[in-house]
């Protein structure tokens, strides 16, 4: 009898022993670096957000483990409705192609972090976290204040060359409807339904200025504003006497409570549900993030944004000023 219970706890230590990592799970759409740091090695996939790949390596770092995404590889081309959208989300295979190649799998716990020292940085993280909502993989959230944060929170970073993870086996699902809207359902919220928010800034919004493949001036008309630099606040960085902070400048997304305070303030109209725009659908992502998973509002973004509904001259558009 003796042996035989040592040898099932010998077959039960080997189980464990042999058993994958534990998967985490992540507790909201924003986590802190001490949650990231708590979770156990290999449970969680940190893909780290920058403008170009070259500047991965460089100062001030990177979380050790964390692979590159740049920004460029989450946007395609398509023709649409016979014309060339060239600022688009991936095609489900692309995005697929995309995680595959971060070594993602099936069920696998996402973090995606950004440099954290611009409200610019966290669009480009959140439009990595909304086309992996957009397809089908919900455990997913996006690390508050990025990689500056975990640098201020006293955790080291590495400059070393991260190796090439071995190919994962994530599957795309079918493009969600709720989290996308079209072209038509845009110009059917024109008549009422989700009230449309323009995430730009003010001068576009208005019609001051406009990026060369927007081809018109303004806004869509009855949107409301809400600027993406609004949504975020920095923390750290020089006292009140000038002198130089122990921790980095980063970007944290305003709490719930002031975000809501935010968007009642310039009035936008949060009742019926909403769909996010800017100029190509970058910078509404997140909006779209705050919009739809920290305060909880059905929102569906415009992927394409100006530069698609400015395609038919014959789509309205409202400006403040005269042409």
């Amino acid at each position: 009898m003796t042996r035989r219970i040592l040898a099932a706890a010998a077959l039960a230590a080997t189980a464990i022993l042999a058993a994958p990592p534990a998967v985490a799970e992540v507790p909201g759409p924003l986590v802190a670096p001490a949650w990231l740091a708590e979770q156990p090695e290999g449970s969680v996939v940190v893909l780290d957000v920058r403008e170009e790949p070259g500047a991965f390596g460089k100062s001030p770092g990177r979380i050790a483990g964390a692979l590159p995404v740049s920004f460029k590889d989450l946007r395609g081309s398509r023709t649409i409705d016979g014309q060339e959208v060239t600022r688009l989300s991936l095609t489900a295979e692309g995005f697929q192609d995309l995680m595959r190649g971060r070594g993602v799998d099936d069920g696998e716990t996402v973090v995606v972090t950004w440099p954290g020292d611009s409200a610019i940085g966290l669009t480009a993280a959140a439009y990595l976290y909304w086309q992996a909502r957009l397809y089908g993989h919900d455990d997913v959230a996006i690390l508050d204040g990025g990689t500056a944060a975990w640098a201020a929170s006293g955790r080291a970073l590495t400059q070393d060359a991260p190796a090439d993870p071995q190919p994962g086996t994530f599957t795309a699902a079918a493009a969600r409807d709720d989290l996308l809207a079209t072209t038509e359902e845009v110009q059917a919220a024109l008549d009422g339904g989700p009230q449309l928010i323009d995430a730009r800034p003010l001068a576009l919004y208005i019609g001051l200025a406009a990026p060369p493949y927007v081809f018109k001036k303004g806004h869509i008309p009855g949107a409301d504003l809400l600027p993406f630099p609004f949504l975020t606040k920095p923390v750290g960085g020089k006292g009140d006497k000038g002198d130089a902070a122990a921790e980095p400048v980063r970007m944290v997304v305003h709490e719930p409570e002031t975000l809501r305070r935010i968007a009642a303030d310039l009035g936008v109209d949060l009742s019926g549900g909403a769909i996010s725009y800017c100029n190509s659908g970058r910078t509404s992502a997140s909006t779209w993030f705050v919009l739809n998973e920290v305060l909880g509002v059905p929102t569906q973004l415009y992927d394409g944004s100006m530069h698609a509904w400015t395609l038919d001259p014959q789509r309205p558009v409202a400006t403040a000023l005269a042409e």
